[in-house]
């Protein structure tokens, strides 16, 4: 599976990161690492594919909830420990967009253990330009040997920028004004608790 951006793509945005020295390639992958997971958590879904198992009770007969939303494939399946079958699963197909799974042979107690495929093939471009100025912000603070939790910073090129503090309630995933607007620009795929 591929990054949202590589560390090349990310250079040739910003040139002060063009230093490989300086901005390591390991350093640049880390915190695009770090920005998937904020991004998925903030909005409920994979902007890439993903794989992912889910082990649970089943709670109603021949239906169930899965944490997935976005163009799911149930890889395997099996219920107290006997696999589904490649037929058992190819009749299994989404209820709603909230993660109801149906027809299923299982009953409320069965032990389930599901494994799929989710998520988008590409991240939308948002995101993508998102992770990119989460890189930057991060890469420059680093370097730069800025205190924790700075808000206002000169990057190398000269330009200053002023950020705030991250508050997930108020939709500031990562105090980033610039990445924090991108991802509240895509749709939530959040599923209610």
């Amino acid at each position: 599976m591929t990054a949202y951006v590589t560390a090349a793509e990310i250079r040739a945005e910003f040139d002060v990161l063009a230093n490989t020295t300086t901005y390591p390639t390991t350093m640049l992958e880390g915190f695009v690492t770090r920005f998937e997971s904020v991004a998925e958590r903030a909005r409920g879904v994979a902007y890439r594919r993903r794989t992912g198992t889910v082990s649970k009770r089943a709670r109603a007969y021949r239906t169930t909830t899965v944490p997935w939303v976005q163009d799911v494939t149930i890889d395997a399946l099996s219920v107290n420990e006997a696999a589904f079958s490649a037929e058992a699963l190819a009749n299994l197909y989404p209820v709603d967009d909230e993660g109801v799974l149906g027809g299923g042979s299982w009953c409320p107690g069965d032990r389930l253990v599901i494994e799929a495929t989710h998520g988008f093939t590409a991240p939308p471009e948002g995101i993508v330009d998102a992770c990119m100025e989460f890189v930057r912000f991060h890469a420059l603070a680093r370097v730069n040997a800025q205190p924790r939790n700075v808000i206002s910073y000169t990057d190398d090129s000269g330009y200053t920028f002023r950020e705030s503090t991250a508050d997930w309630k108020a939709g500031r995933y990562t105090g980033i004004r610039v990445v924090d607007d991108a991802i509240n620009a895509e749709t939530d795929y959040r599923l209610p608790v």
